[in-house]
């Protein structure tokens, strides 16, 4: 491990030097509520009993755990969903074409979730089994095969998959290697319309892969004709136009084989067409190229990405966005620029990247000190909120339960669930995950702490299954005896990575006497968990 911290305190002359001295304002987290920001970032899940233990006993352990973490098998799925807070591809259905036109999945609708799900996950999926694998970032822009599992083996044209899981395939209709640039699903989520030229695609390269947002340009337009041919001329000639359009359409007319003549048909669009490449220059009177520097097509297109020293620094301001939970600014400079030059030593390793962003103090940061400056308070974020994903995730790892309806998963889509009022993003409308409390948020997770909490005592106090939340007692305990204040204890624990207080017991206590007396001791300790999963210790990490 690169020596980060040392870094980080070293003295900076940019106009930003305050922020130099973060780790000298920040309150961290103790050790095993900072295991349990780690697990929850990198699993989805809570960490287990034994390593908060081992973590209140020697905080150094920490380490040790989140580099075993990155070799969980539940690595992938976790960062699936983180990844998609920046590249947004896990909408609900791909525009313009939906699952029904696949004769093979359409005269049954309990296709149609795992059919979005895949499609759009395409993407995702390919960059997770980078960062699973440690492979150097650029494999991202490089690699010469994808992700796919035995749906997409029905309608895309790949290799077979292996397993009945994600597995790495190829790409069987002659598209070059340019890892998620190749991407279908990509594509299928920033579609282009027949006029728009791949215009839209090439803005999702440079803003998602360097950083750099085309339509937050400040531009002024001077008045224009609107018709499609004048418009396309004055994209030529006019220089308010040409300011952006100079360096954005090159890049555009390197993506022509994904250039669609019938935006609506599946195959269509899920397949490349090489014999298009060529129509860039003819169509669009420009040659591909990125920034100035002329291209063959799309298979060089990713080999200019890796090496544009823009693409290193964005990806170190993303991994930052999303496990600092917050966007990066200005006066993070010091910070990020030591991530860089970390990452940059170690090959651009992802979980190099990972391990020294968990060290951080904008990410152990419990809570901020009175000295702190008023942009250090603004800025920094000290308290997340479980995002749906987590809740989804931890739940099913712990019990086994799963929220559904009619096979959707009620806290991973929009159009049967609560993805969205319980503050997840969809990639259509709402773009970013929510970072403070909503009502809507509350009451989901009411509902969904009351549904599990009836299914994990349903399951192991009365049917006897085996017992992961509830270890210490039977339906018979009376809260007198010391295995119920065991089992209190341990909940704690077990949820919120802090030793419960005796007043906290007396109360749950005195919540599971109430119910008892007017019900029985099933509605009493449902209670007691549904209160559990709904505190604000355990909403937030």
């Amino acid at each position: 491990m690169w020596p980060l911290i040392a870094l980080l305190s070293c003295k900076n002359d940019t106009p930003n030097s305050e922020d130099t001295a973060l780790d000298t304002v920040t309150i961290p987290l103790e050790g095993p509520r900072l295991l349990r920001r780690i697990s929850l970032d990198l699993l989805g899940v809570l960490p287990p009993i034994d390593a908060l233990d081992a973590v209140e006993a020697d905080p150094s352990a920490i380490q040790r755990h989140a580099a075993e973490w990155l070799q969980d098998p539940r690595l992938e799925d976790r960062m699936v969903h983180l990844l998609n807070e920046r590249w947004h591809t896990r909408i609900d259905h791909s525009p313009v074409i939906f699952y029904e036109e696949y004769n093979v999945f359409a005269d049954d609708p309990a296709n149609e979730y795992p059919v979005e799900r895949a499609i759009m996950e395409e993407p995702l999926r390919l960059i997770s089994s980078v960062v699973v694998e440690d492979e150097p970032w650029e494999t991202i822009v490089l690699a010469d095969w994808t992700m796919a599992n035995g749906t997409l083996a029905q309608i895309w044209p790949i290799t077979e998959p292996s397993g009945s899981g994600w597995s790495r395939v190829q790409w069987t209709d002659g598209r070059p290697a340019a890892g998620v640039l190749a991407s279908t699903g990509l594509w299928r989520r920033y579609y282009s319309t027949v006029s728009n030229m791949n215009r839209l695609r090439a803005a999702a390269i440079s803003k998602l892969l360097l950083c750099e947002d085309y339509t937050a340009r400040q531009i002024t337009f001077s008045e224009l004709d609107t018709t499609e041919e004048s418009l396309e001329n004055a994209i030529q000639t006019n220089p308010y136009c040409l300011g952006c359009h100079a360096s954005l359409d090159p890049i555009a007319a390197a993506l022509f084989g994904f250039y669609p003549l019938l935006p609506e048909n599946a195959d269509e669009v899920d397949h490349y067409h090489p014999e298009r490449e060529a129509m860039a220059e003819s169509t669009m009177g420009v040659s591909p190229a990125w920034f100035g520097d002329p291209l063959n097509g799309l298979n060089e297109l990713g080999q200019h990405i890796a090496e544009d020293p823009r693409f290193e620094r964005c990806t170190v301001e993303t991994w930052s966005n999303l496990l600092w939970r917050r966007p990066v600014d200005n006066d993070d400079f010091a910070q990020i620029e030591a991530l860089r030059q970390g990452f940059a030593d170690s090959q651009h390793s992802p979980h190099a990247l990972i391990l020294a962003l968990i060290q951080t103090p904008s990410y152990t940061a419990a809570a901020l000190k009175p000295e702190a400056t008023d942009s250090q308070i603004e800025s920094e974020n000290t308290l997340r909120l479980l995002m749906p994903d987590q809740y989804a995730s931890l739940l099913k790892d712990l019990s086994g339960f799963e929220w559904t309806y009619n096979g959707f998963e009620q806290l991973d889509n929009d159009t049967y669930g609560h993805r969205i009022l319980a503050g997840g993003v969809d990639g259509s409308y709402v773009l970013e995950p929510q970072i403070t409390p909503t009502v809507s948020q509350i009451l989901v997770i009411q509902r969904l702490s009351e549904a599990a909490a009836g299914w994990i005592v349903e399951n192991e106090l009365v049917d006897g299954n085996a017992r992961r939340v509830f270890t210490e007692i039977e339906l018979s305990t009376a809260s007198s005896d010391n295995a119920f204040d065991q089992q209190l204890k341990r909940l704690h624990w077990q949820f919120f990575g802090e030793r419960a207080t005796a007043e906290w017991i007396d109360g749950i206590r005195e919540l599971w006497a109430v119910v008892e007396e007017d019900t029985d001791p099933q509605e009493a300790w449902q209670a007691v968990l549904s209160a559990i999963l709904q505190d604000p210790k355990m909403m937030g990490y």
